[in-house]
């Protein structure tokens, strides 16, 4: 069963919500962190980079396991920045993809102003 932060269920029953993706692939030789939003994000230690060509994560069904799940994550490269990792192929990679919301409440949330992202971690299995 997956647990869900007071924060997140808060942010979950307003009228409108906002989302970005997080990606982090860790492939031999290199560790690329993404995300969506416009601008970089912190989250704990790791800084996730804005402007990437990550354009979007199209995320499995949900289930009752916890397992190995399929995303199809999606990038725009014009200039062929990542053309040589992803044409040398991500099969055993790590991949970890993170939702981040954005506090679209009129208040602070979490410790977090209106309109910024919650970037603290928080993870249902442990």
């Amino acid at each position: 069963m997956r647990n869900i932060s007071n924060n997140i269920t808060t942010l979950l029953s307003q009228d409108s919500i906002s989302i970005a993706y997080l990606v982090k692939i860790v492939a031999p030789g290199s560790t690329i962190r993404d995300t969506t939003t416009a601008y970089d994000i912190t989250v704990g230690s790791e800084t996730y980079t804005a402007g990437t060509g990550l354009l979007t994560v199209e995320s499995p069904r949900l289930s009752q396991a916890v397992d190995r799940e399929v995303y199809k994550i999606v990038y725009v490269d014009p200039t062929f920045s990542k053309r040589a990792l992803f044409e040398a192929g991500l099969v055993g990679a790590s991949v970890s993809v993170y939702v981040c919301f954005m506090n679209t409440t009129n208040g602070t949330l979490g410790g977090v102003a209106p309109g910024q992202y919650l970037t603290n971690v928080y993870r249902d299995w442990e």
